[in-house]
């Protein structure tokens, strides 16, 4: 009776340890489940989110140059038809203006028209391109009186309208013109087909069903579905943001899905760029793969379960390492593995334990992989921003990359941090990012500047920082861009900020740009 009931006592103490044996087991995989399923729907988000922003983006990019270039026309051509003399002779430069106008127009499939009003009520364009009722004045016409709003030397933008000749939808940028004495002499106008715009919107896929569209003052600018063009936008929520012309992102309930909603306002034709996407269909391959690794994982525990009722002694004696590994994988440590010396049982369990490991810190990998890739388009677009700087300034071929190169050198040598010394890469590349808005013959220019040719090259340190500021990723990067041109002893620009007032990593540029020039 003794023996026996030693016996009992001893079958009631191996259940118990093997009771406590499992509940330890799914414990430790339930918290490795928890902080793997966690991490992935927050890193999905997180993932979804930039891809969404980085199709909006490249789209925003694409149409400001867009519209960048057709300023840029609209300034040449205010600058070299003799414009300021046409109001003394009209008779005598309608051809010579009608043919400039056709060849310009021939050139740059774009524009649609080109026209040039006078106060005295002429109007100049291609006939062969366009045709106007009999007594058209230009003076009362949208486009006339939107140039006389916005000033002179600026370039103003008219709302949507159809052309009267074929219904498409178009746009016309003006700017006024003063003849040589200064007067306000005219307008002269660039009719602008939204056609290019609709084929671009058209061209963004986000997932299957994603889209994208434009906005203004409320209304829609661009859509792929024509009918909504010029009307206003039906969503409340939609329409304030256009009206605020700010930018935001944020999920919407429609009551029947959840849209990822991003909007980014750009100021240059006081645009706002939408991107839409759906939720559902753009999680569900992640969700398909996390069911996949939870039924793995549950496929694994029961595996367990039925070698641990097996082998109850060994599986007590490794509990240790297996709660050890289990930690370390729960801390992030996914190349912890389990090394037994034990029976088969053991071993087959240790082996698939190892597997799931594996499978996890491959995933893993493969998530980071993607975030490297998605780095690396970041520095791709940066280096192609980079290149489209020098392509307009022959004088300075190379020169960012090796002011990045230096750059880098001394941030490293300077101790900065990883963050630190990526936002000085960026804003080393882009350092003269803003001579973009300064005119190409001035960059070029052989002969000493004058006082005020230099005050505008001073001035692509400002440029530079509105261009980039806007930009999430490369906020920081804008302010070291502001202050690269700031000195020591504070008679720098554009704050004369002297000392430590500098933040390093502009000091670090400003040597480099130094040093390279």
């Amino acid at each position: 009776p003794v023996r026996a009931g030693s016996m009992t006592r001893l079958k009631s103490y191996r259940s118990r340890i093997l009771m406590l044996s499992i509940s330890s087991l799914i414990l430790c995989f339930l918290l490795i489940s928890s902080v793997v399923y966690f991490n992935v729907v927050r890193f999905v988000h997180e993932e979804q989110a930039k891809n969404v922003s980085s199709i909006l983006d490249n789209y925003a990019d694409t149409l400001d140059q867009f519209f960048r270039d057709n300023e840029a026309s609209l300034h040449y051509l205010s600058d070299n038809l003799a414009l300021k003399r046409v109001s003394k002779d009209p008779a005598g430069y309608e051809q010579e203006l009608e043919r400039r106008f056709k060849e310009f127009q021939d050139s740059h499939s774009e524009i649609k028209l080109i026209s040039y009003g006078t106060e005295q009520g002429q109007y100049f364009f291609d006939p062969g391109s366009n045709q106007v009722p009999a007594g058209y004045d230009p003076r009362v016409r949208p486009w006339y009186l939107k140039a006389k709003e916005v000033g002179p030397e600026v370039i103003g933008y008219s709302d949507i309208y159809r052309d009267i000749n074929t219904g498409d939808y178009i746009i016309t940028m003006v700017k006024q013109v003063q003849d040589e004495e200064g007067n306000f002499a005219g307008v002269l106008g660039i009719l602008l087909d939204l056609g290019y715009l609709s084929e671009r919107n058209a061209a963004n896929r986000i997932g299957d069903t994603g889209y994208t569209f434009i906005t203004r003052n409320g209304s829609y600018f661009v859509n792929n579905a024509r009918e909504l063009i010029n009307t206003e936008i039906e969503t409340p929520e939609f329409r304030q943001i256009s009206l605020d012309k700010k930018s935001s992102s944020f999920q919407y309930d429609t009551g029947k899905e959840v849209l990822l909603v991003q909007a980014q306002y750009e100021p240059r034709a006081d645009l706002t760029f939408w991107a839409i996407a759906h939720e559902t269909e753009l999680l569900a391959p992640y969700w398909t793969a996390l069911r996949n690794s939870v039924l793995l994982i549950l496929l694994i525990l029961l595996l367990t379960i039925l070698l641990v009722i097996r082998i109850s002694k060994t599986l007590v004696r490794e509990m240790g390492v297996l709660t050890k590994i289990s930690k370390e994988m729960a801390n992030g440590n996914l190349s912890a593995r389990i090394h037994v010396e034990s029976s088969d049982e053991m071993q087959i369990f240790a082996n698939h334990f190892n597997l799931m490991a594996e499978q996890i810190e491959t995933q893993t990998n493969a998530l980071i992989k993607n975030l490297l890739k998605l780095d690396q388009s970041y520095r791709e677009t940066i280096t192609m921003l980079s290149n489209a700087i020098e392509a307009s300034d022959e004088y300075t071929k190379g020169h960012c990359e090796r002011v990045a190169m230096i750059s880098m050198i001394l941030g490293q040598r300077s101790g900065l941090s990883e963050q630190q010394l990526k936002d000085l890469e960026y804003a080393s590349l882009l350092h003269d990012v803003g001579k973009i808005g300064i005119e190409t013959q001035l960059l070029n220019k052989e002969d000493p500047l004058e006082p005020e040719d230099f005050e505008a090259i001073k001035k692509h340190s400002q440029i530079g920082y509105f261009i980039l500021h806007d930009v999430e990723y490369l906020r920081d990067a804008a302010n070291i861009v502001l202050h690269h041109h700031e000195w020591m002893n504070g008679k720098g620009y554009p704050s004369g900020l002297s000392g430590e007032e500098i933040r390093l990593e502009a000091r670090i540029v400003a040597i480099a740009d130094a040093f390279d020039a």
